[in-house]
């Protein structure tokens, strides 16, 4: 089926969660742990192929299955999600943000959290379904903030990694036999103990992405798509459950300038510019070579794209929230 392509532009949107989304699971020690944050341009590239598999009839586990083994040979479909943008140079990847935290929401202002080392609120309004920044100010005193670790238990889940080793050597055959064949108690595919690290300095059930969208009726078709799949790890378990969104235009804020891969303001003589999406190394070079000086920042070695879990695309990235600051102009 052939749809318009309603051209957009830069988009917030507004997420409201039964229980917050979880990124990656962990297996090893936790004291070894980095996760990268959940990104909303995985989830929409996730249901817009299985809106295309749909369209087309395909079954959806026989489709699931032919998809990852795909992605794990690193054969990915270039342009998706489609509905965003995407940056332009040797290491592409689409404009969307990771999900950031809402402090407040209200009829007429929003408020978000950015927990940065050095942790800000930045303050915007609502009014006739845009968004306008109009302040960033930082999170109180360090008295006022109350960081949690938690390591959260959850059942035991397949070995992936290892079930898709299986299938390319051709030991399985899925399309006569499906996956009933896999037995979770013991063999190849034993089933392995899962923990999520969860820390930070604010818990909500309410986050926001910002994206640059191209399309924005298949946004929305996909956004619709992900109420009933869901966002992030677990969510057979209710984690990540959507319960509703939103999506409001951003306007052009005085002195702030909100962007799907960081946000940036003056304060005094100094500029200052909070990613907010893994970001290849080389770009972040490339704002060095500028001008920039990066203050603190969190590095680890993953795709730049969706999946994140990619190996044929891994390189060194840095985690949301990092740091940087210039000379006011």
């Amino acid at each position: 089926m052939i749809y318009p392509v309603a051209t957009a532009g830069l988009r917030l949107v507004l997420l409201r969660f039964r229980f917050p989304p979880l990124s990656c699971l962990l297996e090893g020690p936790i004291k070894l742990f980095k996760t990268v944050p959940t990104h909303l341009d995985s989830a929409l590239a996730a249901a817009e192929l299985l809106m295309m598999a749909a369209e087309e009839g395909k079954e959806a586990q026989e489709f699931l299955i032919e998809m990852l083994l795909r992605a794990y040979r690193g054969q990915v479909e270039a342009d998706i999600p489609s509905s965003l943008r995407w940056s332009t140079g040797d290491a592409n990847y689409p404009l969307g943000s990771a999900l950031i935290p809402v402090r407040w929401l209200s009829e007429n202002d929003l408020s978000l959290f950015l927990p940065s080392e050095k942790p800000y609120i930045l303050h915007t309004a609502l009014k006739d379904g845009e968004v306008l920044p109009s302040q960033i100010e930082p999170f109180g005193e360090p008295k006022d903030t109350v960081e949690f670790h938690n390591i959260l238990p959850l059942r035991r889940r397949t070995n992936i990694e290892r079930l898709l080793q299986l299938l390319t050597a051709k030991r399985l055959d899925v399309s006569k036999r499906g996956l009933s064949q896999i037995t979770e108690a013991r063999g190849a595919y034993r089933a392995l103990d899962s923990r999520a690290r969860l820390e930070g300095a604010l818990a909500s059930t309410v986050f926001v992405a910002v994206l640059d969208v191209a399309d924005e009726d298949l946004l929305h078709r996909c956004l619709n798509m992900l109420k009933v799949l869901g966002i992030g790890k677990k969510r057979d378990m209710g984690y990540g459950e959507l319960m509703s969104y939103r999506v409001l235009e951003v306007a052009e804020g005085e002195g702030i300038e909100l962007r799907p891969d960081y946000v940036e303001w003056a304060e005094g003589e100094l500029r200052h510019r909070i990613t907010l999406r893994l970001l290849p190394w080389q770009v972040v070079r490339s704002w060095m070579a500028e001008g920039w000086r990066l203050i603190r920042a969190a590095t680890i070695v993953s795709s730049h794209r969706p999946p994140y879990w990619l190996r044929g695309e891994r390189r060194t990235c840095l985690l949301p929230l990092a740091m940087l600051v210039s000379v006011a102009l």
